[in-house]
This record gives C-alpha cells, structure tokens and sequence, in this order.
C-alpha cells in the first residue's frame, strides 16, 4: 500500500511560501534604504566639504585684509614686502622690527594658504592663484626670504613644497 501525501494547500507550505516572499520584501526594502542612505551621505558631504572650502577661503581673505591694514598703518614696510626692497642697514630699528613682525605676518599667513591646498580647503577655481601669491610674496620680498630662512623650521612641510629647494633651512 502506498500512501500518498499532498503538501499543497497546506497550512506549512503557505506559510513558507509567504516567509520567502516577505523576506524577499525585507531585503529588497533594505537594499532601496541603504541606497537612499548612502545617496544622502555623498549630497550631504560634498555640501559640507563645498561649505567648508568657502569658509576657509572667506577666512584667508580676512587674514590677508588684517595684514594689508597694518600696511596701510606703516607704509613704509610695504616696499620691503611687495617691491622687493632689501634692508641696506639704514632702516631705524623701529622700521626693521616692523618689518620683521610683518614678514612673520606674512610667513605664518602663506603658511595657511599652503596647508589649505595641500588638504584641499582651498576653492579649485582660487587654488592656482592662491599658490601664486605665496610665490609672489616670497619672489618679491628679501624680507620675507631672510626671514624664512632664519626661521623655517617654524614652519610646515607643505609651505617648502611651494617654495624654492632650501627655503626654509634655518641657518
């Protein structure tokens, strides 16, 4: 005698076919979760790093207009910064001090300008000319360079990348 038995229509097979289809429900409604998750973590991000290039780009032109307002204070350090004047000996020890203090202004503020686009805190679209301007202020300024070769221990590695080999070796 063989005995025959029919599993469909039972109440074990039902519940085993609708646990397949939920758990198929789960893991495709997982999946679409994560998904908008991840998509709203890459929006979010760019936007915060977006943000925080413009803060950092706002804050170096604050910096850069706070030394541009001590040389309009003391004038004649200007020369030794931007017209590539250099110290003959005649200058009083109040015009040296100035523009030692201003050449370390000026050090410590192209020092930012070389960390940010080193860390990719600058705008791509000012980067270049933000760079270009800590060679400019160095190129043009005996001040600057004396001061950063006395000094460039002070400073990081990522200011020497942007300067000529040797800048920054301290005698």
């Amino acid at each position: 005698m063989l005995i025959v038995f029919s599993l469909q229509g039972s109440a074990p097979v039902a519940a085993l076919q609708s646990s397949v289809q939920l758990t198929d429900v789960v893991q495709a409604a997982t999946t679409i979760v994560l998904a908008l998750l991840t998509a709203v973590y890459v929006v979010l991000t760019h936007r915060m790093a977006k943000a925080t290039r413009a803060q950092v780009h706002e804050r170096l032109y604050d910096q850069n207009q706070a030394i541009l307002q001590v040389l309009v204070t003391y004038p004649l350090v200007r020369p030794y910064i931007y017209d590539s004047k250099p110290l003959d000996g005649t200058e009083s020890e109040e015009l040296k001090s100035r523009i030692g203090f201003v050449s370390e202004m000026f050090a410590g503020f192209i020092e930012q300008v070389a960390l940010q686009a080193a860390d990719d805190g600058l705008p791509e679209s000012t980067k270049k000319q933000w760079l270009s301007f800590v060679w400019d202020i160095y190129s043009t300024s005996p001040a600057m360079r004396d001061y950063l070769h006395k000094h460039g221990g002070w400073y990081s590695k990522a200011l020497g990348r942007h300067l000529p080999d040797g800048a920054l070796d301290a005698q």
